[in-house]
């Protein structure tokens, strides 16, 4: 396996929004009358904002009409907006930072991002990392959010990289799964619902470039034997 190019996930990889999710959902449910648990928040993770409700529905025996949908999501987003003005580089993960200066400053990888979430791009921005990706994908750019492969397609080939050089990071189980259709390698970040991940590590934190990569082409080539 060759690789060319880093693809990161935001929300989870690059910084930690996930709670500024939850409350926002949990505003959401409570004027509803509803519960919601940051356990029900966990299995809304890395999708998008509408696969998100369609996921809290199905947990809550809910049916809502298209413009109920549209309003809750509204309601959502118009709670999350805020948070995103209190994001600082104290938001970002461990270790990220680190192993992407690392990967643009000792290696020629194209960069790049690729996200469910509409305010990636915002976020990126927020936190003053616009100059470290050359490409952004997000909810605007494809139609079909994860587990759907089409944020990963796309990247690589704004990167001009076929995707079976790309290695994708990944915190949820439908980014793994989305990368993986998409016919990339992947590093999942945590410890739950990455067993598909080709490696996983807890965080990046401490770790080199050139040896996660190392690891995954192994790990590429066990499987494939």
């Amino acid at each position: 396996m060759e690789v060319r190019a880093l693809v990161f996930d935001l929300d989870g990889v690059i910084t930690d929004t996930a709670e500024y999710h939850y409350l926002s959902w949990k505003r959401v449910t409570d004027e509803e009358g509803l519960p919601f648990s940051r356990e029900d928040n966990m299995t809304m993770l890395g999708v998008s904002r509408r696969e998100s409700l369609l996921r809290l529905m199905k947990m809550k025996d809910l049916s809502l009409s298209e413009e109920a949908m549209v309003e809750w999501m509204h309601r959502k987003n118009e709670y999350f907006k805020p948070y995103l003005e209190n994001l600082s580089t104290a938001d970002l993960m461990p270790g990220i930072m680190a192993f992407i200066e690392e990967a643009r400053t000792t290696t020629d990888y194209k960069l790049g991002v690729a996200s469910s979430s509409r305010n990636a791009k915002a976020v990126i921005k927020k936190l003053g990392l616009n100059h470290l990706f050359e490409v952004v994908g997000d909810a605007y750019t494809v139609a079909n959010a994860k587990p759907s492969p089409d944020v990963f397609i796309w990247v690589a080939g704004a990167l001009r990289v076929p995707m079976r050089e790309v290695i994708v990071f990944e915190d949820a189980r439908a980014g793994i799964e989305a990368a993986h259709i998409a016919g990339c390698a992947s590093v999942g970040i945590g410890s739950t619902g990455l067993e598909e991940a080709d490696l996983t590590v807890p965080t990046l934190e401490g770790l080199h470039v050139a040896d996660v990569v190392e690891q995954v082409i192994r790990q590429r080539s066990l499987s494939q034997t």
